[in-house]
């Protein structure tokens, strides 16, 4: 029921259009078309444009891909052309980007036109659309824009209603953008739904936008994470999720955001006390396992604050931890991690049978080695699996406490975040990082802008910025109490702060910090895991405070 209610919301706030003027019109559309000096793709009803070097390599969803397609039926793919439409991603195999896929037809009316272009004034006018996602200046490289003009859809020769939408693809060589613009009054097919999202291909990194595959998309061009109706702007360079239990993580990844090696050893070898400390002196740490040291992704792993690697002293019990997994750290007994808490000591987490896919254990002082990498298991004499910490000694990076690192795919929380986000060559010497919370719905209000407010102030955001930036991490009951805010509400972000926590937090509600108060001690239900949790761990705190 719960997942139908979401799902109801998510449906509703894409019914609600943003006010008046604040669309996009077609003439804020970058140029297209033969004046441009764009392509024209041949009219079709599911063609594709020849294959388009790029100038660079193009960073998506962490692999970098030199060609990209043009198809007519609304979407990029990187490394092959592909004309069919998706219900949902994730699919298999293809990489695409879905700026409004749907059955296309281009061979009466209609046309689509593409181009590569390093203009100064498309890359400045690209950087400042990107600024308002990212709050900071970015020095882009080239831009990939594709358009759809006026398209129709299959199989008509005089369709009564067409789409107009353009795409724009951005890169500064290290982090990759991607501008999505719907022309206001101008998306009006097809009236069962498209495609809008990202699918990098591997069933693990995809965003479906709300509203995908249903009537309710028609209203994207009323809609944004930018504050602008018809303008979406995603960070896509990276999307493995970093928070929980991960797999099939990137190594390289980490060596990009800067994360130093500090503990690589077989799961024949011993781990030690003393080990675990050599990676403690850190703000950030990552701990993984790989099926061999010539492999370059973790088939299992999971971000942690150093607070993972001090000892925990229950044979049942994993602790949660702001990188979203559960953790423990029994001396003589093992160190390790899982999607909950419940765990089975005996030394090593022997529990899971069905859900063995996100434990990792090591044997912690023993003349013995690791014992399982997810559903591997019986791994203390293989010499071939790899135990592996890196560490971050970046300290903003900790303004995300409840899921780091950084930045957002989709700042409506439909998407993954990315790992450890900066501007890379410039800044990462000096560990300047851009933080975010993690997207609120529910909970502790008072706690999330507090946390907020942290990151804000690491950002050097100003209170414009602040007010701009508030709703895009929003979702769920906290994003329709902002939207349902007065105009003279939203304009001052401590005015916007005041009343949603009145509203967000009732009368008997007890925050984090009073609880910890009151009771001395932490419970579980403070940082709920999931979002069934909530009013559970709410119940549990009123039930607590009243006692």
């Amino acid at each position: 029921m719960l997942n139908m209610l979401e799902d109801f919301i998510a449906l509703l706030l894409l019914l609600l259009r943003l006010p008046s003027g604040t669309t996009v019109p077609l003439s804020s559309f970058y140029s297209y078309g033969s004046a441009a000096g764009d392509t024209l793709l041949p009219p079709a009803d599911d063609g594709s444009s020849p294959s388009i070097t790029l100038p660079a390599p193009f960073l998506f969803f962490g692999t970098y891909y030199s060609t990209i397609f043009v198809n007519n039926n609304g979407d990029l793919s990187f490394g092959r052309a592909w004309s069919l439409i998706f219900a949902q991603f994730p699919i298999p195999t293809y990489p695409v980007v879905a700026i409004y896929q749907a059955d296309v037809y281009t061979v009466y009316n209609g046309s689509v036109w593409y181009r590569i272009t390093q203009t100064a004034t498309l890359l400045a006018k690209a950087a400042n659309d990107i600024r308002a996602l990212t709050g900071t200046n970015v020095s882009l490289q080239w831009l990939f824009i594709a358009t759809w003009d006026h398209v129709g859809y299959c199989c008509s020769s005089r369709p009564d209603k067409t789409n107009t939408f353009q795409a724009v693809l951005a890169t500064d060589s290290f982090r990759s953008y991607a501008i999505f613009q719907y022309a206001d009054g101008l998306i009006q097919w097809p009236s069962w739904g498209a495609q809008v999202g990202f699918n990098a291909g591997n069933n693990v990194n995809y965003v479906n936008i709300p509203g995908s595959s249903t009537p309710y998309i028609l209203n994207i061009a009323g809609n944004s994470n930018v504050g602008i109706g018809g303008k979406w702007i995603f960070l896509i360079s990276q999307a493995v999720p970093s928070c929980g239990v991960l797999y099939n993580y990137s190594e390289g990844a980490l060596a990009l955001s800067g994360y130093v090696k500090c503990y690589d050893q077989p799961y024949s070898s011993s781990t030690t006390t003393r080990d675990l400390a050599a990676c403690n002196d850190t703000q950030i740490v990552f701990v993984g396992a790989k099926s061999s040291y010539s492999s370059t992704v973790f088939a299992i792993g999971a971000f942690g604050s150093p607070y993972v690697l001090t000892a925990t002293y229950s044979t049942t019990t994993a602790y949660y931890d702001p990188g979203g997994a559960y953790w423990y750290r029994y001396p003589s007994y093992s160190f390790g991690f899982a999607d909950f808490s419940s765990v089975n000591l005996s030394t090593c987490d022997v529990r899971g049978s069905n859900d063995c896919v996100s434990r990792l254990c090591w044997h912690l002082d023993q003349n013995a080695g690791g014992y399982r990498a997810g559903c591997s298991t019986f791994l203390n004499g293989d010499r071939t699996w790899r135990k592996v910490i890196y560490k971050g000694n970046n300290s903003s990076e900790m303004c995300n406490p409840d899921c780091f690192p950084l930045v957002t795919l989709s700042c409506l929380g439909a998407g993954t975040t990315l790992v450890a986000e900066s501007d890379l060559r410039e800044k990462m010497s000096t560990g300047t990082h851009f933080s975010v919370p993690k997207p609120f719905s529910t909970g502790d209000a008072v706690e999330w802008f507090q946390r907020f407010e942290l990151c804000s102030k690491a950002n050097g955001w100003t209170e414009e910025i602040k007010t701009a930036k508030l709703p895009t991490l929003l979702e769920g009951e906290a994003l329709a109490t902002r939207l349902e805010l007065d105009e003279e509400e939203r304009k001052e972000y401590e005015k916007v702060n005041e009343k949603m926590v009145e509203i967000l937090m009732p009368t008997g509600f007890v925050t984090f910090d009073q609880f910890h108060q009151r009771t001395g001690r932490i419970t579980v239900c403070v940082h709920p895991r999931h979002k069934e949790d909530v009013r559970t761990c709410n119940a549990e705190n009123r039930w607590r405070d009243a006692e």
